[in-house]
């Protein structure tokens, strides 16, 4: 429907004011029954009508009021000198509502400075953990197997507690 952030003839775009991407034309599945799709993803639009796709609202957290893309951490973490792949999911915290764990993959030993995430990513990124792991879990498709890494998120979480 789009392509290099512009729709392509007979779509149109829009955002809702949360930033959602709707989407209606004929390119559409039934769009005869149903005109407009909203996505679950979130965008922006910049002055000339370009679309940029931020993430999907599912991979975005919220933590003290401030939001944060969790495929933009991702993203943040693999341009580190020495990390090969990294992903991301959201926990929960008392101080900040959510907040992030970033497991990522490197050759040889990395540490992430907080400081230089924060820069980066915003204050929501303060509360963050970075583990360096030696192979990130996979589904069968090669991506993340982002459900692993929230239960390892998890029992990371309560062994600290306790």
């Amino acid at each position: 429907c789009v392509y290099d952030g512009e729709p392509l003839a007979g779509v149109n775009v829009t955002l809702s004011p949360d930033g959602h991407i709707s989407i209606a034309g004929e390119t559409l599945a039934n769009s005869s029954f149903r005109p407009l799709l909203v996505t679950s993803d979130l965008g922006q639009l910049d002055a000339n009508g370009r679309l940029t796709v931020l993430g999907r609202t599912d991979r975005v957290i919220n933590s003290g009021g401030l939001k944060l893309s969790l495929d933009a951490v991702e993203d943040w973490a693999r341009s580190q000198l020495g990390v090969s792949d990294a992903a991301a999911v959201a926990t929960e915290t008392s101080e900040f509502g959510q907040t992030f764990v970033c497991f990522f993959e490197a050759a040889s030993s990395v540490a992430i400075e907080r400081e230089a995430a924060v820069r980066a990513l915003g204050k929501a990124a303060s509360g963050a953990r970075w583990l360096q792991i030696a192979k990130l879990p996979r589904l069968q498709n090669s991506k993340p197997d982002l459900q692993a890494l929230q239960k390892m998120a998890a029992e990371l979480s309560a062994t600290a507690k306790s």
